[in-house]
């Protein structure tokens, strides 16, 4: 499970061109090498980034994950603890007021994916134009790669695990896609 997760640091950082792919499988491979190191030690060890680079992601990653509780809190959630032995320099926070105005900007984009996903044990499948309708659409590599995972049986917390993209990104994608006539 922990590779998944750093997959989509990985990705996120990519997407936000703070390092290349081959960095990225390059974090991965020392992550392999030195398995109680996190991607983004394993980043800073390699060079590859630096550390106000890795704290600008990992903050965007944080609300993103708080917008997903906030979408679907129905959801079981755990947050794992490390040892306490995180620099304070490496640590990330959040402003709590700043964050709070930044939802509210959200509320219609929720009411949206709330609608069209009610919840995370929805299943869907392609409608019948679905495929042919994508045709004409130019997607992202981690977008089509979401889209190789419905089957009309797996959940949409299934495709989340499954996938390289952070969950709120999943959500807004699929939404997307319901809105668009290609998924029901």
């Amino acid at each position: 499970m922990s590779g998944v997760r750093w997959n989509k640091l990985g990705n996120l950082l990519v997407r936000e061109a703070l390092i290349t792919g081959e960095e990225r499988d390059r974090g991965m491979a020392l992550l392999s090498k030195e398995p109680g190191l996190r991607f983004g030690e394993a980043l800073l060890k390699l060079g590859l980034i630096d550390l106000a680079g890795l704290r600008h992601a990992l903050i965007r990653q944080a609300k993103v994950t708080i917008y997903s509780l906030i979408l679907y809190p129905e959801g079981r959630y755990q947050i794992y603890a490390g040892d306490g032995s995180l620099p304070p320099e490496e640590s990330v926070s959040l402003e709590i007021t700043a964050l709070i105005r930044e939802a509210s900007h959200h509320r219609t984009e929720w009411t949206a994916i709330r609608k069209s996903l009610p919840n995370l044990s929805t299943s869907l499948k392609f409608c019948p134009d679905g495929r042919t309708k994508l045709e004409k659409v130019s997607l992202s590599p981690q977008q089509d790669e979401t889209l190789t995972r419905i089957d009309g049986n797996r959940t949409i917390n299934k495709i989340c695990l499954e996938s390289s993209m952070m969950d709120y990104e999943v959500y807004r994608f699929l939404c997307l896609m319901v809105k668009a006539g290609v998924l029901q």
